[in-house]
């Protein structure tokens, strides 16, 4: 089965998406009850990492591919 660079493309973004919101998330839990500057960073890793995920499925075109 041959697989397609949007295949690949949401399937990175996908996880680095949910680990680098998994961090943010540990990030707040652990943290001293505010959300400092460094909390901000992992945050916006997150979100940047999410809507790189979505542009990059939307905008690359499928190939046409044999998929059996």
């Amino acid at each position: 089965m041959k697989h397609t660079r949007k295949t690949w493309t949401a399937a990175v973004g996908a996880t680095l998406t949910a680990a680098t919101t998994a961090n943010a998330a540990v990030q707040l839990v652990v943290a001293d009850g505010h959300v400092g500057l460094d909390e901000y960073g992992s945050l916006a890793l997150a979100a940047l990492s999410f809507g790189l995920t979505v542009w990059g499925v939307w905008r690359i075109p499928n190939d046409d591919t044999d998929t059996t």
